[in-house]
Order: structure tokens, then sequence, then C-alpha cells
């Protein structure tokens, strides 16, 4: 049985607060107001939140799905299996606050001066990349954080494919040459169309990079004093904030830190004996990091229009961007308990088999 990982767990949380926080800080400095975060270049470090994501993901995918020695023979309805749980897992908690998002639309409570055809409303429920219209940004869902759930969906059905034929560490090899041999085709015959805006993102290889930490932890049979680890992890932070001392394509600048902070953590995780169970605050953000994920851009949102009026200027800019980004959190990780688990356990009785 896999070992359970808590301080991953952690890094869930701490992935979906730097999201809250850079999406506070860009609304923030969107009404061109200075602030300390904007002046040292802090605020936008918040963003690599979901490249920690991408790796933690890459991560799991093998360390759940893949057996640590060796290989097992795969099957079209092992592949099912595996790709219907993640559908249920990240599906159905989307559509709900897409859903949520459009009704408000509908009632000019939001996106009041935005209007958006039906075939873009389709495409944005099934995370299909497609243009809203002239002027809106490029390839992004009308619940905007659907555009990385895209990429992860894409992973699945890549990790799906090779599920088909074996389960195994080795399935590393295979899952880069797809993401490579997606990446040249649709460069060279899709160079602006849905298909390469998935296939020829950067970001992709992240969730190799998660594949990697796997392998090495499964399969490398060895151990690095406790100690080790910690600078190890605290050294995967500092090369993250040193990103802002040069400009590099995101995955070196924020990709490569993930990794290293993700592999010092689950090795940290490997080498915890205590076997009793802390339900730690942290725990539960980490539990409640996707429902935080997609509510919490409506709050920045409403903080952005405020600031925009002005009626935001007799404050610190940097203390009311992480006071608003902190009550933010707190207040999205509700909707985990409100929503997403009685969903998710309405979804699992419906999808139970019948005995």
């Amino acid at each position: 049985m896999n070992k359970e990982l808590r301080l991953v767990q952690v890094l869930r949380a701490l992935a979906a607060s730097m999201v809250v926080l850079d999406h506070f800080y860009l609304a923030y400095c969107n009404a061109n107001l200075p602030t300390f975060l904007g002046r040292t270049g802090l605020g936008r470090l918040g963003e690599s939140g979901v490249d920690l994501f991408f790796v933690i993901s890459g991560f799991i995918m093998f360390y759940t799905q893949c057996p640590p020695t060796g290989t097992q023979k795969g099957s079209i309805a092992t592949a099912l299996n595996f790709f219907k749980k993640r559908f249920i897992r990240i599906m159905p908690l989307y559509w709900f606050w897409t859903t949520i998002l459009i009704i408000l639309w509908a009632l000019s409570l939001a996106f009041k001066d935005k209007h958006f055809g039906i075939p873009y409303l389709i495409c944005s429920y099934f995370l299909i990349p497609a243009h809203p219209y002239a002027g809106f940004e490029s390839f992004r869902p009308f619940l905007e954080q659907g555009w990385s759930l895209a990429y992860e969906m894409y992973f699945y059905i890549l990790f799906a494919i090779v599920l088909c034929f074996q389960r195994g560490l080795s399935n590393i090899i295979y899952i880069g040459l797809l993401f490579l041999a997606n990446f040249f085709i649709s460069t060279f015959f899709d160079s602006h169309g849905a298909y390469s805006y998935l296939a020829a993102y950067p970001m992709n290889i992240e969730f190799s990079f998660g594949a990697l930490v796997a392998f090495l932890v499964m399969r490398g049979n060895f151990k690095l004093n406790k100690t080790l680890l910690w600078v190890l992890f605290s050294a995967g932070w500092l090369l993250l904030g040193c990103s802002l001392l040069y400009t590099a394509n995101r995955v070196i600048c924020y990709g490569i830190p993930a990794t290293i902070i993700v592999f010092s953590a689950v090795m940290l995780d490997f080498e915890t004996t205590e076997t009793k169970k802390k339900n730690t605050f942290l725990l539960y953000l980490g539990s409640a990091s996707y429902s935080i994920y997609l509510t919490h851009a409506n709050f920045s949102a409403a903080f952005g229009m405020n600031a925009k009026a002005g009626r935001l200027n007799n404050f610190n800019g940097d203390l009311i961007i992480i006071a608003g980004a902190i009550a933010t959190i707190l207040l999205c990780s509700l909707t985990y308990l409100i929503v997403e688990k009685p969903l998710m356990n309405l979804i699992k009785i419906i999808t139970s088999p019948k005995k």
C-alpha cells in the first residue's frame, strides 16, 4: 500500500494559496497602485503554484497507478477505469462552479459587458480550447481557472493510453514520447489551433518532472539524511525566489524548483515513521485546495473592482493583498465542506456498482 504523503498534501495547500495571492496581487496592480510586492516582483511568484500543482499531479499519478518494481500488463479496462476516476474527480465540481458563474452572467451579476456564444460555453464545459470573442485572452474557458484543468485532462488522456498496454514506472518513457510526438505534430500541422494549445505548451513537461520524482523515490533505493532533505527542500524554495533575478522559460524558473521541492517533500514523508494521524489545518487546506482554486477568482475580481474604484487607497497595499488572500482562502475552503464533499459523496453513490 502506498504511504500517506502528508507533506505533499501540505504542498497542495501552499500551491493553492500561492495562486490566490498572485491573483489578489494582479487585481490590485491592475488598478495602477504601487506595492512592495510589485516593486520586488514577489507578487508574481504566486503563479508558480500552478507549476507546483503540475509536478505534484505527475508524481501522484505514477505513485498511485504504477508498481514500484517491474511492470504489470495493462488493458483497455484499466485505462478506462483510471480515466473514469480522474474525470469524476475533476469535472463535476468544475461543472458546478461553471454553471453558477453562467447563472450569475445570465442575471447580469457578472461579466455585464461581455457576450458569450453557446458554442464557446459548450467548449468551456468540456475544457475544449476555444476563442470566446475578439479581444479576450485566447483559449480561456468561462471559468478561467479551467485553463490549467485542460492540461490536467490532456495528461490523463495520455496516461490512460499508456495504461492500455502496461503499468509500470517505465511508462515515464512512453508518456515523454507521447508528449514529444504530440508537440511536433501540433507545431507543424496545427500551430494556432486548439490541439496546438494543448500539445505544444511547455508546461506539459512538468507532469514528466513529477513522474521522474516518482521513479527516483520508488526505484532509487537510496536514503538521504533528514537534515539534508530539509536543506534541499529549502533550497528549492530559494531557487524559486531566485527566478526574480533572471529571465527564462517558466519550466526552468518554476518547474525545476518545484520538482526539487516535491522530491524532497516526498523523501521526507518516506523518512517519517509516525503512524498517528494528525488532522492539522494545513492538511485540511490541502484537501480543500481544488475547491479553493476553483472559487477564489470571484473574490479577487471583486477586490480588483474595489481597488480600481479607489475604495482601498487608505490601506497599505501589501497588507490588504495578503489579508484579502488569507480571508479568501479560508472562505473558499468552506466550499470543500459545503459543496465538494457532498457532491463527491453523491457521485460515489450514483456510480457505485449495484449489489
